[in-house]
């Protein structure tokens, strides 16, 4: 016996289960319950309005005029979230006409987003799309997906 039809198995009650399809649909049925997978820390996304409060008043012009491309660039990379592109842009920045603690602003910028991107696990930041609640069946708690009729037929014969 698999350990599918011995976990459909034990929650057969022979004396009063006498419909195997409303039983399947039991089984299969979804409702609220906690989220089993743990929430993870993922690659922190770039924005570029924290990236632009970083730069100084004075190189805001420079930065926009003589490196509208870039920050083109950097505007189009956020918005398809390819971070290694956005880091190498910054990167790119860190090593500009720009003064210096604008170009260690962007070096900053560019080693967080390097950073997480390499190793979410301790760089990244908590998943903001992970939820404590999703609508799940039993058997998909249990990891057994869908259950089927035939299945329910095989374990209780």
């Amino acid at each position: 016996m698999t350990p599918k039809q011995i976990w459909i198995l034990a929650r057969y009650n022979v004396s009063t289960e006498k419909n195997i399809a409303l039983f399947t649909s039991a089984l299969n049925t979804r409702s609220l319950a906690p989220n089993p997978v743990p929430r993870a820390k993922v690659p922190k996304v770039a924005n570029f309005t924290e990236i632009v409060n970083g730069i100084s008043s004075t190189d805001l012009l420079i930065f926009y005029k003589d490196y509208s491309a870039i920050v083109e660039a950097i505007i189009e990379n956020i918005a398809k979230n390819s971070l290694t592109d956005v880091a190498n842009l910054l990167r790119a920045l860190s090593t500009s006409a720009l003064s210096q603690p604008t170009k260690d602003y962007m070096n900053v910028k560019f080693q967080e987003i390097a950073a997480s991107y390499q190793d979410p696990s301790i760089h990244g930041v908590l998943d903001p799309n992970w939820k404590s609640q999703i609508m799940a069946s039993s058997a998909e708690l249990a990891g057994y997906g869908l259950i089927y009729c035939n299945e329910v037929e095989q374990a209780i014969a």
